[in-house]
């Protein structure tokens, strides 16, 4: 007998270029409360504006997931990919991957004459095999999501910082470049 149910969509988001980040981030803290509450795990790919969340747990959990995900403000396009019982969990605990991150997701897509990340075309057996290869490269973490986005946001501010700091020294050489040019130009002309 089985215990419980796998439940795997695919979402297209419905954020603006410039709100994807804090939509990431709220879907985020949204899933995680619900997944600790729940005892919901399993994984959210979000690649190329579109999602594929692959969840395990109680059938009576995924019941209330999936209606909640039909009604959801964040996605559209709501495609059921597939909900199959399971005997054990595969996942250990709800997390979320960027497929321009993961190396070996892009690998797969690449193996199948595919360069971009597109849930909707998952069927089949290769639904299967790319589940298969989601099981297999999830690594336990000791701190949450939320904290993962702060160490990126960090790591983006300091490369800000750099280029603005190039982008500084660049102004200030071109300055003096039109100062000396400038000075030239008096002395040589009156």
């Amino acid at each position: 007998m089985s215990n419980y149910t796998r439940f795997i969509y695919a979402a297209t988001s419905t954020a603006l270029p410039s709100t994807i980040r804090q939509h990431l981030v709220e879907i985020t803290q949204i899933c995680e409360t619900l997944n600790n509450i729940e005892e919901l795990s399993g994984v959210l790919i979000y690649g190329n504006n579109t999602f594929l969340h692959c969840l395990e747990g109680s059938e009576q959990q995924i019941n209330k997931f999936h209606q909640m995900s039909l009604e959801s403000p964040y996605t559209k396009d709501f495609l059921l990919l597939k909900r199959e019982q399971v005997a054990t969990k595969s996942f250990r605990f709800w997390n979320i991957k960027y497929f321009i991150r993961e190396v070996a997701l892009q690998q797969f897509f690449l193996a199948r004459q595919q360069d971009t990340f597109n849930p909707y075309m998952m069927q089949g057996s290769i639904l299967d095999e790319f589940v298969q290869l989601i099981i297999q490269n999830q690594e336990a973490v000791s701190y949450t999501f939320l904290e993962q986005y702060e160490n990126i946001a960090t790591e983006k501010t300091t490369k800000s910082s750099h280029s603005f700091r190039a982008f500084n020294y660049l102004f200030i050489a071109l300055f003096f470049l039109l100062l000396t040019a400038l000075a030239f130009y008096v002395m040589t002309y009156l």
